[in-house]
């Protein structure tokens, strides 16, 4: 460990203790879950409250964890997904999608142009085919979720040439505008800020304006999170998902912030029922999807 990263541990430190108070307070209020509840294979939910240090009101979490080994994660484009066929004024919405679907959870994507209609403002990548272009000028949007495309090996023992076998998807990541090239996702969603740097560090400067916000994170393992809050600065929200689990985070390695406020939403299915958090029936341009594994 570097000097200036020891230094920068140390002064961390007291920040940490002081925003988890060593682990979570207690559930404030009934529904509220300390403990992972199962929701089916591979899929999980938790719901949190913390009190932050100087912050008047408690910030709450609904967060639910998936396991990319168990169930599929895709990117949705809205427009070709939800069908129009009879139906005059459609929404473009969480609940539209639902319904268009056999997801077990979604998320809103990144942010759009319209406040009507579902036109994307930066990358969406769906099943390997671009809808939705990189935006370069954005200074904003400055992150990628990627769920990589298959991995190509090619090997000939007798000529020394190659034969391609498609091999497994790699692991959930978020990376850097920059450094995306076509081909690299099978599924890509761009948005930002980038609130939780790949080194766990927090990418945000400062605390700022509080609004309800939806997050994609991916953990130490490999897992994708969907964070739905409270009305929260994005500063302090990163400290919370980067700190690790036994602290009473949830161990985010990278996290990016997704298009918030009256878009934000998350849907889940728990049992026969479809739960929901924040907004789910406001126009969205794009979502996250967690899917049964296809075969399964």
């Amino acid at each position: 460990m570097s000097v200036t990263r020891m230094r920068r541990s140390f002064l961390l430190a007291p920040i940490l203790a002081a925003l988890l108070a060593a682990a979570p307070q207690a559930p404030a209020a009934a529904g509220d879950e300390a403990a992972w509840r199962p929701l089916g294979p591979g899929v999980e939910l938790r719901r949190q409250r913390y009190q932050v240090a100087g912050l008047r009101n408690p910030i709450t979490l609904k967060v639910l964890r998936a396991d990319p080994a168990q169930v599929e994660i895709a990117v949705i484009d809205t427009y070709s997904t939800v069908s129009t066929r009879g139906v005059k004024y459609p929404s473009y919405s969480l609940r539209d999608l639902a319904r268009a679907t056999n997801a077990l959870a979604l998320i809103n994507g990144g942010f759009g142009q319209s406040t009507y209609y579902p036109v994307p403002a930066g990358l969406v990548v769906q099943d390997g085919r671009e809808k939705s272009r990189l935006n370069r000028a954005s200074r904003t949007q400055s992150g990628v979720f990627c769920m990589p495309a298959a991995e190509r090996r090619t090997a000939s023992a007798a000529s020394g040439t190659t034969e391609t076998a498609a091999g497994p998807p790699g692991k959930a990541r978020i990376v850097n505008k920059g450094d995306y090239r076509p081909g690299l996702c099978r599924q890509a969603l761009q948005s930002g800020p980038k609130i939780v740097e790949y080194d766990g560090e927090n990418g945000i400067s400062r605390p700022a304006r509080a609004f309800e916000r939806s997050v994609v994170c991916v953990d130490g393992v490999g897992r994708v999170l969907f964070v739905q809050t409270s009305r929260v600065s994005l500063f302090h929200l990163a400290d919370i998902l980067r700190a690790p689990e036994e602290a009473g985070g949830y161990g985010c390695q990278a996290a990016l912030n997704l298009s918030g406020d009256i878009e934000s939403g998350l849907l889940y299915t728990a049992g026969d029922k479809l739960q929901s958090a924040g907004e789910v029936d406001a126009p969205v341009a794009s979502a996250i999807a967690v899917l049964p594994k296809r075969g399964g």
